[in-house]
């Protein structure tokens, strides 16, 4: 078998850079025989040394003012788990967009060559603009989807803040993972799942807006 962080891209695509770039938010989570495990609920991206993921991804720990254990790709290991956890802090966030910033904590610190960064895209998404996405739907470590931008500037109830729309399917595990271009840039970040009639319908699927990212970026290198 292969290993499990290995690349289903050849070297020479941006994408391979990209998979190093995501990484998965986990949570603590109690059994009934009073013991700790630890799991993926979501997913983020590396941008500028600080990770990008949902605000509805760490809502708990921004209230508990707790921190945020995260897993790397280069970290992954057969049956979907990290081998090492490292703790991050909120540095920025807004409950409006479903976006927020983390950085490193005061324990455990990912070394440099754990990871890598991937860069913000310049300019804004537009209509049939092809994406791919990475996340941990369902614990499915590091799935890839793909799709266009089925439109490029939303802002309603749905969303909440501003956001675009995705063709991609996403499932629970997606949320805060990375929507790239192409050449692997970050357009914006997993948010929703649209739901009609208590039904989820995966195939409108919203995302951060590029303009949220370059705020909270600005805001969180303050």
């Amino acid at each position: 078998l292969p290993p499990a962080n290995a690349y289903p891209f050849p070297p020479e695509s941006g994408l391979v850079e990209a998979y190093d770039a995501t990484v998965g938010i986990i949570k603590r989570v109690p059994t009934s025989t009073n013991t700790v495990i630890y799991s993926v609920v979501c997913a983020g991206v590396m941008i500028e040394d600080f990770v990008f993921t949902a605000h509805h991804c760490v809502t708990e720990e921004i209230e508990e003012e707790a921190p945020v254990f995260v897993g790397f790709h280069s970290d992954l290991v057969q049956g979907g788990s990290f081998a090492k956890r490292y703790d991050y802090a909120v540095k920025y966030f807004n409950e409006e967009d479903d976006i927020a910033v983390l950085t490193q904590g005061t324990v455990a610190h990912a070394p440099a060559n754990t990871y890598q960064n991937a860069p913000l895209v310049e300019g804004y998404p537009y209509a049939g603009q092809s994406i791919v996405t990475l996340g941990h739907p369902l614990r499915m470590m590091y799935s890839l989807a793909t799709g266009i931008v089925s439109h490029p500037d939303r802002e309603d109830e749905r969303g909440g803040g501003d956001w675009f729309q995705i063709s991609a399917d996403a499932s629970p595990g997606n949320s805060g993972g990375p929507v790239f271009t192409r050449w692997g840039e970050v357009l914006g970040i997993v948010s929703f799942v649209g739901t009609y009639g208590g039904q989820l319908q995966n195939h409108l699927v919203g995302a951060v807006h590029t303009r949220v990212l370059v705020t909270a970026l600005a805001a969180a290198k303050q």
